[in-house]
Order: C-alpha cells, then sequence, then structure tokens
C-alpha cells in the first residue's frame, strides 16, 4: 500500500480550505530562493512529515497561506498533487512571500517559517549570533542610495526573528516615517500598545496600509492585537501582521538601492 502522507495531506487541507474550489492551475511567477529547507527525497511517511513540519514550523501551513491571494494558493494547491519533488512547490511559495528576490547571504532569513513565527514565537538564539553579523551592505551588495530605508530593512529583519530589543535600538535612531512604522510594530509586539499608537501617529497616513488591506487603520489594529493578547489568542491576529510585515519590508527595500 502507499503510504498516507500525514503532513503533506494537512498542507492540502489548508490549501483546500483557503481557497474553497478544486485546484487550478495558475501563471507560474519568478522563483526566488528557498532559503536552507531540503528535501531527503525519500518516498515514505516519515520524510514527508519531517519535511513539511520542518519548513511550516509548529503552527502549520494555515498561517502562511492565509498571507497570499486566491490565485497563489490555487497554484499551490495544483503544484503539491502534480510534483513529486517539493522543492518545485517551495519556490513558488518563496516567490509569493516576497515580490522580489533577496541577496543570497540573506535569502534563507526571510523564509515561511520565519512567518509562522513571526509576532508569536520566540527568539532563535541560534540566529543571534549570525543577525549579529549582519550589516545593511549584506541586504544591498549592490549599493546604497538610502541609508535610513537600509537601516529600516536591517531593523525589519531582526523583528522578524523577534529580536525586539535589537530592531528598537535601529529603529528609534531613524528619524523618518519608515523608522517610526517600525518602531510602532516593535511596541505592539511587546505589548506596550498606547507606545505602539502614539508611533503610528508619527507614520501619519502611509501608502503601506492600503497594501495590507483596503483602508487599514493600524491604531484599529493594535486594538485587535491587544484584544488577542488578553485573550491568549495571538494567532488569530498574526496573518495581518505578516501582511504588515511584508508590505512594510518591501516599500523599505525596494526604496533603498
Amino acid at each position: 500500500d502507499e503510504p498516507v502522507d500525514d503532513e503533506k495531506d494537512k498542507v492540502a487541507c489548508a490549501l483546500n480550505a483557503r481557497t474553497n474550489h478544486p485546484p487550478t492551475r495558475t501563471r507560474i511567477l519568478g522563483c526566488g530562493s528557498i532559503g536552507a529547507t531540503t528535501w531527503c527525497n525519500k518516498p515514505n511517511t516519515l520524510a514527508f512529515d519531517c519535511f513539511w513540519q520542518s519548513f511550516f514550523g509548529p503552527l502549520g501551513a494555515t498561517a502562511v497561506f492565509d498571507c497570499l491571494d486566491e490565485a497563489a494558493c490555487c497554484h499551490l494547491n495544483w503544484l503539491l498533487h502534480a510534483s513529486s519533488d517539493p522543492n518545485v512547490f517551495l519556490r513558488y511559495l518563496m516567490s509569493q512571500l516576497l515580490s522580489f528576490e533577496l541577496p543570497e547571504p540573506v535569502a534563507d532569513l526571510v523564509d515561511a517559517t520565519a512567518f509562522s513565527n513571526y509576532a508569536i514565537g520566540g527568539k532563535s538564539e541560534q540566529l543571534a549570533n549570525r543577525l549579529g553579523e549582519l550589516s545593511a551592505d549584506d541586504l544591498f551588495p549592490g549599493g546604497i542610495n538610502d541609508n535610513d530605508m537600509a537601516q529600516c530593512s536591517l531593523s525589519g529583519i531582526w523583528l522578524l526573528h523577534n529580536f525586539l530589543d535589537r530592531s528598537h535600538e535601529i529603529s528609534q535612531d531613524i528619524d523618518t516615517r519608515e523608522g517610526s512604522f517600525w518602531h510602532a510594530i516593535m511596541h505592539r509586539m511587546e505589548g506596550d500598545f498606547w507606545n505602539s499608537k502614539y508611533w503610528y501617529r508619527k507614520v501619519g497616513k502611509h501608502s503601506v496600509f492600503n497594501v495590507i488591506d483596503d483602508g487599514w487603520n493600524p491604531e484599529d489594529f493594535v486594538d485587535q492585537c491587544e484584544a488577542a493578547s488578553d485573550a491568549g489568542s495571538l494567532a488569530e491576529v498574526q496573518p495581518e501582521a505578516v501582511r504588515e510585515w511584508k508590505a512594510l519590508f518591501e516599500y523599505c527595500y525596494t526604496r533603498t538601492q
């Protein structure tokens, strides 16, 4: 009998729930790096379980797919059933998580595992030394035209991995709206909700808001996060926090070079 790939089936169920209809093939976009995650290429249940668990993290796939649009999820669903190589699936997934490709030295720092842990998981001490050695020049090997935006991107990388203090050290010295934006997110993540709203007010109306969602209001989202924190249900607001991180990071990163 063919083995039942329990973790792969969970991924398929999460995609089906997200799309609400059978998989259809859509246009394949450019593929980015999939980071350090690799497929052990063993056709057994244990291999699949280890692979999907290690990639999507303890929250499973749902939190990641909630950050994608329906067309991307439809194509992921098709790839999941059409390809025997999970790397094909993951390359497309990573191309959707960010619309641009990061340089090789840092590409594996921005992956689905980081997104699944963002704002609800703990810090990875294994990454502390590596992040400590990371510079803005590593993020932008082609050169930096806007140092404030470069520092914002660096602050965002630290924040993605839940190193709030280190992100704060950087963002509090950036006297721009984007610096205030990262500053506001950091205070919201640490539970200082009043202070978070103060820094969001310093941001003012920003074009990133409508990228996150039409009519997105940061102070309303702070209230939602506070309520979720009180209820012990931060996972419910985590997908929106990921969309916010992606939109702001992309805004800063693409305006640095």
